[in-house]
């Protein structure tokens, strides 16, 4: 019956001959720009057509930069391609459960651009008027279906039969898994009744090379290369952020080397400022220089060339930039500049650079993991005392105004002996960071136990309430006191954070407490997550907001201690304008405070270590050196550095909620400009 019902209500597919690319040209509608135009993004066209049956292609890589049009000219595409003139059963996998339900929109946008609503069987149509909630992941057509997922569910792999298969994000998909095997066998072995029509198709912005997916299937395949005629010699060349001289450019043809250096060329103003119009481009084969204005053109004569013998015939491979990206999408300016930021003061600034490698260049990135070391941060003492804002100090330093105070706090012990460790910090306009004070609330000892002569002291509790020795009570005198700058003016610390890693349940009462006693200033929590994991960076953005609660953040620390471990080895040169942003400033030690045992030191407890997952993973973790390691105020310093971007994040958040500033990534750059009133706001 259910075969009769879908012979009568839904149309029947007619496998053609047509190439994937002019199929979607004249059938797909893009909403809001007009008919599919490969024009736009000709790049797509070859491995799109792959997808056709009379093409000899069985696996397909692409690994890539971001924002390149590679879902909506190639992925969407081919699944509409495949629903309309080449029936058969499909996956569209994709890294985390997260993804699923935004490619699931996507293909339904597709779908209906492509007027294929008609295609799909009757009991899978959706109402027009009523997507809302629709978590639907299948579409049957005429037999065949097209499934999402998600690597995670490897039960969804098993006991199915497929002829294509697409792995979107392959970079976030864990290739081996102890209970699975290797994962790209296993799905592979889903298309043995399809061995000589398959095709599979790997799409990825890659991560760490140390333990990247797509780079090894690129290297597998032909390794093609999107080569555009040069405007000034028009030979054809490829487009990279540096091709040095006597570079090799295509191995398969013999004496092709570069002639000269080329790349992307900038110059910057006396304040180290991009100065936009100077970005352009030189060819590696004259010499001849020429700027993105007239991309578009040479896009459209642009030619994938393969520049290494595959592994197999039927294996073919692509890699593209995001220099290669349409008008429209960032420009070669925009890609400037980001490589200014992760070069602050002559450093690398490894998240920004690894950022820059991934999303743009569309490479992997080999981290340059160092152990943290107290010396790089102990010369960086400065004459302000503890306590007290360096405002005068920050505006010598060439920093600018102090902008903003923080606090956060590390919970250790039990709910009845508990100690708090916190750190007080204040952020210039530059970036660079001023410690103000520092603290242990509470005499909890790690393993008193092991201790033969146990001191005679009072435990402190982490209850909140009327509570006698509560830590909370002193951390509220410490965070809700003014702070005051050398001229006597006056700083609040702005919604202190405590770290809910320990004792939550006690951290989540606190929090409570604060929003009763202190309603337009409570506290906030923040929580580890994915520390061992490389994880992929969407946009700038280290942590998500809690779904039961608002006031908790959950952070991706293993990334904010990467930043912190730059930003230890980052130099002041006499002479520059300003410290690098970053640049860690601390007053000298006084009174037990800011000494080497009981603060520089613990700077320098963990070290970032290559380890393998329980899937059999290898990724970087950061982990203490020895068990008992007291690493208190390096975690402070991370949480300090986590409040940061969330306050930051925050006011974008609202400013953009109100109208006032265009939806746009809100950078440190822009909260310090609005909070010295140099930022454009809208009427």
């Amino acid at each position: 019956m259910s075969s009769l019902f879908n012979q009568i209500f839904s149309k029947t597919p007619q496998i053609s001959t047509i190439l994937p690319h002019k199929w979607a040209e004249a059938n797909i509608i893009i909403p809001g720009k007009g008919k599919c135009d490969y024009n736009f993004n000709p790049y797509c066209k070859r491995p799109l057509d792959m997808l056709s049956p009379d093409h000899p292609a069985k696996r397909i890589a692409f690994m890539k930069g971001s924002q390149i049009t590679i879902s909506s000219g190639l992925i969407m595409p081919g699944l509409c391609y495949i629903i309309a003139e080449n029936p058969c059963n499909t996956f569209l996998m994709v890294g985390t459960p997260s993804l699923v339900v935004a490619a699931g929109m996507k293909l339904d946008q597709a779908i209906e651009g492509a007027n294929l609503n008609d295609y799909l069987s009757y009991a899978t149509k959706r109402s027009r008027n009523n997507k809302s909630g629709d978590t639907d992941e299948m579409k049957y057509f005429s037999g065949n279906y097209i499934k999402l997922t998600h690597s995670g569910n490897k039960k969804s792999v098993a006991q199915v039969d497929l002829q294509r298969i697409f792995l979107d994000d392959f970079d976030a998909m864990d290739a081996r898994d102890k209970e699975t095997g290797a994962f790209l066998e296993l799905i592979e072995m889903r298309a043995a009744a399809s061995a000589n029509d398959y095709k599979l198709v790997m799409i990825s912005t890659p991560l760490a090379k140390e333990s990247s997916n797509i780079e090894p299937a690129y290297m597998d395949g032909n390794r093609e290369r999107y080569f555009l005629e040069c405007p000034c010699c028009h030979e054809p060349i490829i487009i990279e952020w540096v091709v040095e001289e006597g570079a090799v450019i295509n191995p398969l043809v013999e004496g092709e080397v570069a002639k000269c250096r080329g790349g992307i060329i900038y110059d910057q103003n006396n304040h180290d400022q991009l100065i936009k119009s100077s970005v352009h481009y030189v060819c590696y084969k004259c010499g001849g220089a020429f700027n993105d204005r007239n991309k578009q053109n040479m896009l459209r004569g642009g030619i994938w060339t393969p520049t290494a013998i595959p592994v197999a015939n039927d294996y073919f491979s692509f890699h593209l930039s995001s220099l290669y990206a349409p008008v429209g999408m960032f420009s070669w300016a925009h890609y400037a500049q980001k490589w200014i930021e992760a070069h602050p003061g002559g450093m690398v600034d490894e998240y920004k650079m690894r950022v820059l490698v991934n999303t743009c260049f569309g490479q992997t990135y080999e981290t340059q993991k160092e152990t943290p070391k107290a010396s790089d941060i102990m010369g960086n003492m400065r004459p302000y005392k503890i306590g007290v804002i360096p405002d005068a100090l920050s505006m010598a330093d060439g920093n600018g105004r102090i902008i903003l105070v923080t606090c956060a706090a590390d919970l250790n012990g039990t709910k009845d002996d508990a100690r708090l460790d916190y750190l007080i910090v204040a952020w210039s306009e530059s970036g660079a960071s001023y410690c103000i004070k520092h603290g242990s609330i509470g005499t909890f000892v790690p393993r008193e136990n092991t201790i033969k002569n146990k001191e005679n002291r009072q435990p402190w509790s982490c209850r909140t309430g009327a509570v006698d020795f509560s830590v909370w009570t002193e951390f509220d005198n410490v965070t809700r006191q003014p702070y005051y700058n050398e001229n006597g003016e006056i700083y609040y610390i702005d919604k202190p954070c405590i770290d809910m890693g320990h004792e939550g349940k006690f951290v989540e009462d606190y929090l409570d407490w604060t929003i009763g006693r202190f309603p337009d200033n409570p506290a906030i929590g923040v929580r580890g997550q994915g520390e061992g994991k490389y994880a992929k960076i969407r946009n700038s953005r280290m942590f998500s907001v809690g779904l039961a609660r608002n006031d908790i953040y959950y952070l991706t620390v293993g990334l904010f201690k990467d930043r912190l471990a730059i930003n230890m080895r980052l130099k002041s040169t006499e002479g520059e304008v300003s410290q690098p942003s970053g640049f860690m400033n601390f007053p000298h030690a006084s009174d037990g405070l800011f000494e080497y045992p009981t603060f520089f030191e613990h700077f320098e407890q963990e070290e970032c270590k290559l380890i393998e997952s329980k899937t059999g993973q290898e990724m970087f973790r950061w982990v203490k050196k020895k068990s008992n390691s007291q690493n208190h105020m390096f975690d402070c310093f991370v949480y300090n550095m986590a409040r940061k971007e969330i306050i930051v994040w925050d006011l974008g958040k609202e400013l953009i909620r109100l109208g006032r500033i265009p939806e746009k990534e809100f950078t440190w750059v822009d909260y310090a400009n609005y909070m010295t009133g140099k930022y454009k706001l809208s009427a």
